[in-house]
């Protein structure tokens, strides 16, 4: 009976995959993110009590993600919040820290209408900017900026050149940026979408795992979504302008979820070579937490940056 439900529900899946795919891509990630918003209810929160149990909520999603960011070190600095979406990590910065000054960037104006009437539930004084993707010089001047936070944006941008420029001018000499961006060495893409979407449900058969990883992220129509190993991703704030280094990563309890499905991945044999040998490697941490080659094979990875 349980493997009927499931045929059926992957059945129901299909044809809805099916029909978004024949829907007309969205022209901009700007119009994207002025529709959709991750993880927030749509019209806000009513309360300081319903903001706060939200945030707690999503701050236990991801395996020490809080302790990764690092907010702590946010005392007294000027801090730019780089796509501040409905803004969890402001309030995040500011119940762990005090800083002195914020400026809060996103190119949503759904996304910024949301986070300054939460902050406001918090008493928070943020100053709000409503970019344009097309737009590229940010509204600071130049060396004004302690800190950038920036945390699951920058794999949303399909060029991060003009990104880079801008953080490079806008930072002062003893700042630095931290960010967080999808990690390639993780259950998420070898597992989830290597083995779970693309073989065992059958979804985008043709695809590349790329394509189909951008879509099972933030939205089956998020229209840019990448990953990146930390060689790659280091090698690109080089390119930039930046030295680099991984803090850590964290495992998403969504892929937790998943772990007993390795040994069912690994019997299939269509799975791709470099996933096969990617999860025939995985270990566990003291915690549960899956480990590649010493390092937590989860999608969220933490660098930072500072001026070379």
């Amino acid at each position: 009976m349980s493997n009927l439900l499931s045929n059926i529900k992957i059945c129901i899946l299909r044809i809805y995959v099916f029909f978004i795919d024949m829907l007309p891509k969205y022209s901009s990630s700007q119009k994207y993110w002025n529709k959709n918003i991750v993880d927030s209810p749509k019209n806000g929160f009513s309360s300081l009590e319903k903001s706060l149990n939200h945030l707690n909520w999503r701050n236990t999603q991801y395996i020490n993600s809080i302790s990764l960011m690092n907010y702590q070190s946010f005392n007294k600095k000027v801090i730019l919040e780089y796509g501040c979406g409905p803004g969890n990590d402001l309030i995040n910065m500011n119940i762990l820290s005090e800083p002195k000054k914020i400026f809060a960037y996103d190119v949503s104006t759904k996304a910024i209408n949301l986070a300054r009437k939460r902050t406001e539930l918090h008493n928070l004084n943020i100053n709000f900017i409503l970019g344009d993707e097309t737009q590229t010089k940010l509204p600071l001047k130049d060396n004004s900026i302690d800190i950038i936070n920036s945390q699951g944006v920058l794999h949303h941008i399909e060029n991060l050149k003009y990104v880079f420029k801008e953080f490079r001018r806008i930072l002062n000499n003893k700042g630095y940026i931290q960010v967080m961006v999808y990690n390639k060495n993780s259950l998420w893409f070898h597992l989830h979408v290597a083995y779970e979407m693309k073989l065992k449900k059958k979804l985008w058969k043709n695809k590349s795992l790329e394509n189909i990883f951008k879509k099972t992220t933030d939205g089956f129509r998020c229209p840019v979504a990448k990953c990146y190993t930390s060689l790659e991703f280091i090698g690109l704030c080089k390119e930039n302008g930046f030295n680099c280094s991984l803090i850590g990563v964290s495992t998403s309890l969504f892929e937790m979820r998943r772990i007993n499905l390795i040994w069912e991945a690994l019997q299939n044999k269509n799975l791709n070579n470099e996933s096969r040998n990617f999860l025939r490697k995985i270990e566990f941490a003291s915690n549960g937490e899956p480990m590649f080659n010493k390092q937590v094979a989860g999608i969220n990875s933490y660098y930072k940056l500072t001026l070379i």
